[in-house]
């Protein structure tokens, strides 16, 4: 197939960059300040449909991500966009805000390592001790190996089905209803507020 390449010889350690510029002035040269949710640029992965179009297969998209940039701040954000089976529209699958806060749509799988290491976040509605750390799920996290809480693990309620389930540790509360194996816990058990 045909490539292009972007190439730099230089006795230094930089590399070859590709810019996407925006600027809001209305003529070339015109300075404008850009605003929130403004692009920087789109990368288009495009398909023959074998037909008269070529079609948007995935895309990555950059734009501003704050409502006040300026000449000493441009937050920014990435969204990355597949196409599903049966569409020609790109949906979003992934987004990185100025925050360094990562959104995923869909399943997150981990294959080729037996640990998941870091996950790390803060929000000061996780916990009432800590908020150093902590990893929020809006439906339920399912751990295939290993479960590994180096603080505290707050729950609301917890399943476990056959005796290989277990957090292990020192300090034991109550648990729901319908709670089924051996359930032990590695630091403390934060009852539903």
């Amino acid at each position: 197939g045909q490539n292009t390449g972007l190439y730099n010889w230089v006795a230094t350690a930089g590399g070859a960059n590709l810019l996407l510029h925006k600027s809001r002035g209305a003529t070339v040269g015109a300075r404008a300040i850009v605003q929130n949710n403004d692009s920087f640029g789109t990368l288009l992965f495009m398909g023959d449909d074998g037909g008269s179009a070529f079609l948007q297969g995935a895309t990555i998209f950059g734009a501003v991500d704050g409502a006040a940039p300026s000449t000493t701040s441009m937050p920014g954000r990435l969204v990355f966009s597949t196409t599903p089976a049966g569409s020609v529209t790109p949906a979003e699958a992934m987004r990185i805000d100025s925050a360094k806060a990562v959104t995923m749509q869909g399943t997150l799988g981990v294959t080729g390592a037996s640990t998941l290491t870091t996950l790390i976040g803060t929000d000061a509605t996780d916990s009432t001790t800590s908020t150093t750390g902590a990893f929020k799920t809006a439906g339920g996290l399912g751990v295939a190996k290993a479960l590994n809480v180096g603080t505290t693990l707050g729950v609301t309620g917890i399943t476990t089905f056959g005796a290989a389930a277990r957090l292990k540790g020192s300090t034991v509360a109550a648990l729901p209803a319908g709670t089924q194996g051996d359930v032990r816990f590695c630091t403390d058990l934060l009852a539903p507020a």
